[in-house]
């Protein structure tokens, strides 16, 4: 197949079938093909594929037009569907093995020609290379007009140059350096600062006997460089001009410049922090973890290295340093993650808050993601079989953190820092342990001159080995004394030791434990403006592990933009540094967690209670607001929110309206904020504000399948109001944990009976509804329809009263269900049309799903397969979008039923094994087991009866114990007609 169909990047993006030119429309199809060709067998996330079609500025509907652009490109192509370009959370995937990619070829030939280089085969060598070059038609990704492509087309340009040169070397090896002098003249006129095909040059000129020429080739680019550049020639342009003036130039290929084969591709997860400025030392150690790491790979096992030492030995600097290293030998990602073990004020973090996030990092998608800790551990293992990626497991406290995340994969390799032994990780699962020693004074000396400068460290050198060795090699402590020589220009090394010199005095500053740290930290402090020490007073109120910058306009009561000041400030100070950007693409900034510490301690000590609990209020009250706002702007509405007392805080200057463009994004961005949110309101005395955050969280929370943070929030919530007696708050937690049940299968329906009680107690006609709505849902899904159906005739009005569409539209269509079980299908058509319009009048996606999909079921009822068809693809397509996993497993259910009665068997077949898997890795048990229901009567239609036996028994265990009851039934029943019992539950 590979062969037939062609995709090239290597000049104008264009695509042919069979040797024939397809018409790829439009300047939007073409950057997503070329993405997906540059990225061939590698999910590309679709968050990426909006960056590079309209940038910083995203229509609304540009998921939408991005799926639109791959259906059409599956046409384009005349690729069968999935097979060509699949849909893989969190975007698409090329599949390789479908299309052949130039670039693909180019490399392929790049490295058979190295190879051959390797194997003293000149002549070959330059064939191989130039078939590569030959594949270029033009200018790479040329008429894009995209930032990402010009970035990747870079690289690309900056990659073939140096196999040119590779290229040309090889020419003159083989003899032919007169031929190429025309080329290699070309080439330096075109790029005259590319010094090695200017060295090229002077060899080949040299080698026909003209060496004038040559030598007035090196005095050209030396007046080059020097005019424009302020810069002497290289040393390879140096050694070539020295050997011709001395006669004794060879002819043989100069040093190959490390060129990566393949350009860095934007979706390899890339998380190492980066390389810690002032590194010395360590090269003892450095060589010690390539020495482990080559004997591992020969071995076919994964590395591990534990590194150990007292704190503040610059255990993190040298793991990331070497990660660095060795960072091309892990193409398929380098992972890293502070566990928190040794972080004070932070409880570390556990393996199955780990597995979470590196699970999400790898692709699988929250829902997805399974919920127990063994589950989780071979799901990772499974995922990096053939893979190469490389784990930094930094601050880890015991054997028992990390065991769970360690890879089974032989091209894996995992680096721990601790401050622990960690000795039966040696001894079970044959760990390298690597203690770290402090640095000699020669290092020490090395290290201050990186912070203060080689001048002021050489002016007194007695002064400067005095000072390291009062820092005792303590990479940290060494770091606070530079810190202080550099903010104190007319201090001296011998100033400071001075300082240094008593014993006690010194341990008060440089010991290793948090005292340590105190003074650096006050001298920084101390050096603030007035603003800019109240913020950083009070970030030491709060508990996130990072924060944006609206947090600093609340702390302060300001607007943003004086906030802003501040905290440029704090960054110039280094009291707090920039993590990168989020989810919503905005910065995020971290305060380190000692730090944190001492600006508590300031805090508590310097302002009244009064102006803390005022600051954290108006902190949670902002982000209750904007997380409010992030739901109405998600449900097209300010629906199926419950408000209380809880205050907002609105800054002087309003909201940014950039900030909430996402709305998904920017509450992914701030989940951890919204989790702590909740724990530091209920600790606080603020019992409103905390149920409300819980509750704003969920939109979220059931969106991205984070469902421990949804049970997590609530329970410290519903605890936090029964303290304080607030009714309504315990009434619209019991009401959120009580749907959230629905999601684990619990049958009883206590906590929403409660919430109705006391929704009814406390006069909220609109809350009373929404429980009786999910009354209804649990009745539901008992099989109990009659009632179900009462629950939600008595919602429906309360809910128009109160105009909650987004709620109105989902009971419409679930009663719209009811009504296409009981085969009244006018009234279920009447019900779905009402909803599907109300959520495509609002903008409610999810919404609109779910009607798309009851509409499809309705279809399928009544017999008209083609309409059951396109209502399930479209509900599907934006399922997808939205990494609905519940969603997608119910409307594969119905596509694959479809597909069935279409004739369509095999695919039926497939269609149905994924809604089987995607419902149960999602936990779901009534989809589940109508999954396994709707393909065991797969099955039976293809003559398969033992296949079916054991997935009619599957359903019936599912679906026992009152979890389904209807597919149960079901089950049974067809178990009867094939004269089978129940049985056991078939693995």
């Amino acid at each position: 197949m590979s062969d037939l169909r062609k995709v090239r990047v290597l000049g104008p993006v264009d695509a042919m079938v069979d040797g024939t030119a397809l018409e790829i429309t439009g300047r939007r199809q073409r950057v997503v093909l070329a993405l997906l060709a540059l990225n061939a067998g590698r999910v590309v996330p679709l968050d990426l594929m909006i960056d590079a079609v309209w940038g910083e500025r995203p229509p609304a509907s540009a998921r939408n037009q991005i799926a639109i652009c791959v259906t059409r490109l599956r046409r384009v192509l005349h690729g069968p569907g999935e097979q060509l370009v699949a849909a893989v959370p969190p975007g698409y995937q090329l599949r390789p093995e479908a299309v052949t990619v130039d670039l693909n070829t180019a490399e392929e030939l790049v490295r058979a020609g190295r190879a051959a280089a390797e194997e003293n085969d000149p002549a070959t060598a330059a064939e191989r290379l130039r078939s590569a070059l030959d594949l270029w038609r033009g200018e790479t990704l040329s008429g894009l007009d995209s930032d990402i492509m010009s970035t990747e087309a870079t690289r690309l340009e900056e990659w073939r140059l140096g196999v040119i040169e590779e290229y040309l070397d090889l020419r003159l090896v083989h003899g032919l350096g007169g031929e190429v002098i025309t080329e290699l003249t070309d080439l330096v006129g075109r790029h005259p600062f590319r010094e090695r095909l200017r060295a090229t040059l002077m060899r080949a000129l040299c080698g026909a006997g003209r060496q004038a020429e040559a030598l007035d080739v090196y005095r050209q680019g030396r007046k080059l460089l020097a005019d424009e550049l302020g810069v002497d020639p290289g040393q390879e342009l140096r050694l070539t001009h020295d050997a011709i003036l001395r006669g004794e130039l060879a002819v043989s290929p100069a040093p190959r410049p490390s060129i990566p084969v393949v350009p860095a591709a934007p979706v390899t997860a890339a998380q190492l922090p980066s390389n810690v400025a002032g590194f010395v030392a360590r090269e003892r150690e450095l060589a010690e973890m390539d020495r482990v790491f080559a004997e591992s790979r020969a071995a076919g096992v994964p590395a591990c290295i534990v590194v150990t030492s007292m704190g503040g030995a610059g255990k993190t600097g040298l793991a990331v340093r070497w990660a660095h290293r060795v960072a091309e030998h892990f193409p398929d990602g380098q992972l890293f993650i502070d566990l928190h073990g040794y972080t004070a004020q932070t409880e570390p973090l556990t393996p199955e808050a780990s597995l979470d996030r590196f699970l999400r990092t790898l692709g699988v998608p929250g829902e997805r993601v399974p919920a127990g800790l063994e589950d989780r551990e071979a799901l990772l293992r499974s995922m990096l079989a053939n893979r190469r990626v490389l784990f930094v497991l930094d601050n880890a406290r015991t054997s028992a953190q990390v065991r769970p995340l360690l890879p089974g994969s032989p091209g894996c390799a995992v680096v721990i820092t601790t401050r622990d032994q960690l000795i039966d990780l040696v001894v079970r699962e044959g760990a390298h342990p690597m203690r770290l020693p402090t640095l000699t004074p020669e290092e020490s000396a090395a290290l201050l001159g990186t912070i203060v400068g080689p001048e002021r460290i050489a002016a007194d050198p007695c002064s400067t080995a005095r000072l390291a060795e009062l820092c005792d090699g303590l990479p940290l402590a060494l770091r606070i004394a530079g810190a202080r020589l550099l903010a104190r220009p007319h201090w001296t090394p011998a100033s400071l030791a001075a300082r240094l010199d008593d014993e006690q005095r010194r341990l008060a500053e440089f010991s290793h434990g948090e005292v340590g740290l105190r003074a650096g930290f006050s001298l920084s402090y101390q050096g603030l403006s007035g603003p800019a020490a109240e913020l950083f007073r009070r970030l030491g109120l709060l508990r996130m592990p990072d924060f944006a910058d609206w947090v600093t306009a609340a702390l302060l009561g300001t607007g943003l933009g004086q906030a802003q000041v501040c905290l440029e400030e704090l960054l110039d100070a280094q009291l707090v540094h920039t993590v990168g950007p989020d989810a919503s693409g905005r910065l995020r900034h971290r305060m380190h967690d000692l730090v944190r510490l001492y600006a508590r301690e300031r805090v508590l000590a310097e302002e009244p209670e009064e102006c803390r609990s005022g600051a954290l209020a108006r902190v949670l009250g902002r982000l209750l607001a904007l997380a409010h706002e992030a739901n109405r702007r998600e449900r097209g509405g300010d629906f199926t929110i419950i408000r209380g007392a809880g205050a907002y805080w609105e800054p002087p200057d309003g909201l940014d309206e950039n900030l909430l463009a996402m709305p998904l994004d920017w509450l992914e961005s701030e989940r951890h904020t919204l989790v702590v949110g909740v724990t530091q309101a209920a600790e606080s005395g603020f019992p409103e504000l905390c149920w409300e955050l819980a509750l704003a969280g969920v939109t979220l929370f059931e969106a991205r399948g984070y469902l421990d943070d949804w049970r997590r929030t609530h329970e410290q919530a519903i605890a936090a109001v029964r303290r304080s007696g607030a009714l309504l708050g315990e009434a619209a937690m019991s009401y959120s944990l009580g749907s959230l049940e629905l999601y684990y299968g619990v049958k009883s329906s206590r906590l929403l009976d409660t919430a109705l009680e006391l929704f009814e107690k406390v006069g909220d006609a609109h809350g009373k509804a929404l429980a009786q709505r999910y009354l209804g849902l649990s009745e539901h899904f008992r099989g109990h329809h009659a009632e179900a159906l009462a629950r939600y005739e008595a919602a429906l009005p309360a809910l128009r009263d109160a105009g909650d569409r987004a709620a109105e539209a989902h009971v419409l269509g679930c009663m719209a269900q009811i009504a296409i079980l009981r085969g009244d299908y006018e009234l279920a058509r009447t019900r779905l049309r009402e909803a599907l319009a109300i959520c495509e009048r609002v903008g409610y996606r999810r919404g609109q799903a779910q009607a798309l999909w009851r509409l499809g079921e309705l279809h399928l009822r009544s017999g008209d397969v083609r309409r059951a068809a396109a209502a399930f693809e479209e509900a599907l397509e934006l399922v997808r979008q939205r990494r609905d996993a519940l969603g997608e497993a119910y409307i594969l259910c119905g596509l694959g039923e479809t597909q069935i009665l279409q004739g369509m068997l095999d695919r039926g077949r497939e269609t149905l094994s994924r809604a089987r898997q995607v419902a149960q890795e999602a936990g779901q048990a009534a989809a589940h087991a109508r999954a396994c229901f709707s393909l065991a009567q797969a099955m039976i239609a293809g003559g398969d009866p033992e296949r079916a036996v054991a997935l009619l028994r599957e359903t019936a265990a599912i679906a026992a114990d009152d979890t389904a009851p209807i597919w149960e039934k079901r089950a049974l029943s067809a178990l009867a007609d094939l004269g089978a019992q129940p049985g056991d539950l078939v693995p």
